[in-house]
C-alpha cells in the first residue's frame, strides 16, 4: 500500500469524532491479512484510500476476499487515484491489465 497516511488517518479521526468506532490499521496492511482480520473482528465497513492507480488496482481483490469469507462487511474506497482516473472505480478487478 502507500506510505502517505495523512488522508486516511484524518478520515479515521473525523469518523471517531462523529461517534463511529474506527479501527485504524495503518497504511501498509496486506490485503489478505485485512480480509482475515475481518473474519475475526467483522466490521460493518472497510474503507481503503488510494492515491495511485497501482494502489487502487492492488486493493480491488479485497471485495472478492470479503465475499468468499462471508463476513457481511461492505467495502468502500476513495482517494486521489479515483478522482484522477474515475474509470478505476468501474473496472472489475479481473479485467485489470497486468
Amino acid at each position: 500500500m502507500e506510505v502517505n497516511e495523512l488522508d486516511s488517518l484524518m478520515m479515521a479521526v473525523l469518523l471517531r469524532s462523529q461517534g463511529y468506532r474506527v479501527d485504524y490499521l495503518g497504511p501498509d496492511i496486506n490485503i489478505e491479512d485485512l480480509a482475515d482480520y475481518a473474519t475475526y473482528e467483522p466490521p460493518a465497513l472497510i474503507i481503503l484510500w488510494a492515491n495511485s492507480d497501482f494502489t487502487a488496482r492492488e486493493m480491488r481483490p479485497l471485495q472478492e476476499l470479503l465475499k468468499a469469507n462471508r463476513t457481511g462487511t461492505s467495502f468502500g474506497y476513495t482517494g486521489k487515484a479515483f478522482q484522477h482516473q474515475p474509470e478505476l472505480s468501474q473496472i472489475d478487478s479481473r479485467n485489470f491489465p497486468g
